[in-house]
């Protein structure tokens, strides 16, 4: 037990001071039912492949809450990260209603992790199947690997701004390949 605490204790250090970003001014926007965050890529962080997580925490909503949300490359800037964030759970409904415009507030960002999606790029054919706000986690996908890979994707989506704002975004769909985009709203 005792060494595997020990490894557990030296991971957690690492994480906090070797991974952890402070974003001085990520624009918070607020959507139907969910709210997109675009930060500024902080210094040292580099997102390795196309996708990965991030735990992200907003001190002007809870100072001690970290949440882990699928990260994705900014289709326009490469500078920029995005995360887009549901209003389901009590911490994601009370970030969604303090919001009534556009902002820009600071953020935590500790991260980026893999994803399991990091095994897309083995594939020659990929079809990607998400269903509402999963689309971040293949957005990131379909962005880095659409220009060398047949990409597929099925997507469910019941929110019309989350579907106005992924295809007007610049989300880079595969014209040799199926979209299927099912609106269920």
């Amino acid at each position: 037990v005792g060494i595997s605490l020990l490894i557990y204790v030296m991971d957690w250090i690492y994480g906090v001071f070797m991974t952890t970003h402070m974003a001085p001014s990520a624009r918070f926007v607020r959507l139907e039912s969910v709210v997109m965050i675009r930060v500024p890529k902080p210094e040292g962080f580099q997102m390795k492949g196309s996708s990965g997580y991030c735990y992200i925490c907003v001190p002007w909503i809870s100072k001690y809450e970290w949440h882990a949300f699928s990260a994705f490359k900014d289709p326009v800037d490469t500078d920029y990260v995005c995360f887009v964030v549901a209003a389901v759970g009590d911490w994601t409904k009370k970030l969604h209603g303090a919001l009534t415009e556009p902002i820009d507030r600071r953020n935590c960002l500790y991260g980026p992790f893999p994803s399991p999606f990091e095994m897309a790029s083995d594939s020659d054919h990929i079809l990607s199947i998400a269903s509402g706000i999963g689309i971040t986690a293949a957005l990131s996908v379909i962005q880095s690997l659409a220009d060398t890979r047949k990409m597929r994707l099925i997507w469910i989506c019941r929110d019309a701004s989350l579907l106005e704002f992924v295809l007007d975004y610049g989300a880079k769909f595969d014209d040799d390949a199926y979209s299927l985009i099912f609106y269920t709203g």
